[in-house]
């Protein structure tokens, strides 16, 4: 019975199980093709295929085919949605299961709904789904994409997801992406994507494309100067999707457009969006054959999207403090190296911290298979500094850094309530620490005081002896770290200078900075006349690296 019930629910949650999706190669593309009654949306299959130079494609092995029309598709986390009108299809890769469709709702900061058709998927610095789309009609008003009365306006607009939703529910923002003035013919099928310095927003005008640009995704998107008329190519195809490949510093452009009675999808290449693509600069790179279809079979309506589970590199993260890495603590600062991380070097500048710079993003899955995106300090080709979100799970996790060209890298963390690392002036981990002391005079008056001081004959920082004052005098000192602040108790944190255990009165977040943790160590009087002493840190039994201070 209970193998009974356990096929029944898989079956009930799971029209399209089937083998493991490989998903093996750089680029996907979700499609419709149709064989008969092409102009009736409910006659449409949508196919994924996928390739690895985005001209050569194929069917992904295993991977169903389903009545939908007007596909696009996005990758996030574990899971990919493939978006058609009114609906989303879910497959997630940890599980292998493909979800029934069912149905997408935007609505208004009110709570209205909000008609819209051919809705655009990409993710936003936050990790939630956008959605761009054309306002629909409401029943009997007659086809969104074009005019009972010419002209009239056509409205783009873009809608977050709801959190928690996993993408069927979103909230409309504020104003509209474009207005078109339509005086002719339709305009519909908006495809976002960016180029890592600004948005750009397809539209489909019957058979040709027009372009626009925006600097803020949720921003208003102008025609690209240089464009007539905001046309990027006349009888080169409708339906579009683009993509900006970084390696090459190219824009590729997919369209369908009709040939020998039959639709088909081609590519054009260009080095920019300034200049009218004319048609001879497409080339057919999927047809209905491509599927199995024979040779009068239709493909239309191409959306693209980056494989972002294909990883090519791998990374190892360390604490940004110790520069160990057998575990780390939520919301610590950490730092991941690898090759090929970001197509630049770039410092957040920003609060609260971004969590993508230069289209660069990191996102971690715990044990219990939450994924969160991680806000961002530093990128650069070979390094990313970030700090690992709140509340992950104790146990296994992966961390994984998607570059703004789409070169995915990988690797695994072990992540501990503490994992407690010291901050060292030298920014390696080890020798005169980041510290500052903290001198309490008899009368209350407080004064800060170095702990080291750049020597430039060494060209490193180096310990400033510390005096320990008159008997009345207290002196502190304020060592940084992370890794700290979710500590079980202030009793589980010893701190030893010299060998002799000193007096703790704080441990926990510093409180300005993100990630940064702080200490306060009273120092005993017998560390008089030490000269340098190292700083050994132990919390919940977990040990730091070892820094070092110098008393007179």
């Amino acid at each position: 019975m209970r193998q009974f019930l356990v096929a029944f629910l898989l079956c009930a949650f799971c029209a399209f199980c089937g083998q493991a999706q490989p998903f093996s190669k750089k680029y996907l593309m979700a499609f419709h093709t149709c064989t008969t009654n092409c102009g009736d949306p409910r006659s449409h299959t949508t196919w994924l295929a996928e390739s690895d130079d985005g001209a050569i494609w194929s069917p992904v092995p295993n991977a169903p085919s389903f009545a939908s029309s007007v596909p696009d598709l996005i990758i996030r986390g574990e899971r990919l949605y493939i978006f058609s009108p009114g609906r989303v299809t879910r497959y997630d890769r940890r599980t292998n299961v493909w979800r029934n469709p069912v149905n997408v709702l935007i609505r208004d900061a009110q709570g209205q709904m909000i008609p819209f058709v051919d809705p655009s998927p990409i993710v936003d610095a936050n990790g939630r789904i956008v959605l761009f789309f054309l306002r629909g009609n409401t029943p009997g008003e007659g086809d969104p994409a074009s005019c009972s009365t010419y002209p009239c306006l056509k409205y783009f607009g873009s809608a977050v997801e709801v959190a928690g939703t996993d993408g069927t529910e979103f909230v409309l923002q504020p104003g509209w992406r474009a207005q078109v003035t339509l005086t002719t013919g339709t305009i519909a099928d908006p495809d976002i994507f960016s180029d890592g310095k600004q948005y750009v927003l397809y539209l489909s005008a019957g058979n040709n494309t027009w372009a626009y640009s925006g600097n803020e995704l949720h921003g208003s998107y102008q025609p690209i100067p240089g464009l007539p008329n905001s046309v990027l190519t006349t009888n080169g195809g409708g339906v579009p999707s683009g993509h900006f490949d970084a390696a090459t510093n190219k824009y590729w452009t997919y369209a369908h457009t009709f040939e020998q009675g039959r639709t088909i999808i081609r590519r054009a290449v260009t080095d920019s969006l300034t200049t009218p693509i004319a048609p001879s600069q497409f080339t057919t790179i999927i047809t209905g054959t491509t599927v199995g279809l024979d040779s009068t079979a239709s493909a239309a309506s191409p959306g693209f999207t980056l494989n972002t589970w294909l990883t090519t590199g791998s990374i190892t993260s360390v604490s940004a403090a110790s520069f160990q890495g057998a575990r780390l603590a939520p919301e610590s600062i950490c730092a991941a190296y690898g090759d090929k991380l970001a197509l630049g070097t770039f410092v957040a500048n920003t609060t609260p911290l971004p969590t993508a710079l230069s289209e660069t993003s990191l996102r971690v899955v715990d044990s219990l298979g939450v994924e969160r995106v991680a806000p961002l300090f530093f990128v650069s080709p070979t390094q990313v500094n970030f700090q690992l979100p709140m509340g992950l799970a104790t146990g296994t996790a992966t961390a994984t850094i998607v570059s703004g060209d789409g070169v995915t890298s990988g690797g695994r963390l072990e992540i501990a309530p503490v994992a407690p690392g010291l901050f060292a002036a030298n920014a390696n981990g080890r020798g005169p620490a980041a510290a500052v002391a903290l001198r309490v005079k008899p009368d209350g008056s407080q004064q800060f005081e170095p702990v080291t001081r750049f020597d430039s004959a060494q060209n490193r920082a180096v310990a400033v002896p510390l005096d320990l004052g008159a008997e009345a005098e207290q002196l502190f000192l304020l060592l940084f770290g992370t890794g700290i602040r979710f500590r079980s108790q202030l009793a589980a944190v010893g701190v030893t200078v010299g060998g002799v255990a000193t007096q703790v009165s704080f441990a926990g977040a510093q409180g300005e900075l993100f990630g940064l943790d702080q200490l306060n160590v009273r120092l005993p009087r017998n560390l008089i006349g030490r000269g340098e002493v190292e700083v050994v840190l132990t919390i919940d039994g977990q040990t730091a690296n070892i820094v070092t201070i110098a008393i007179k």
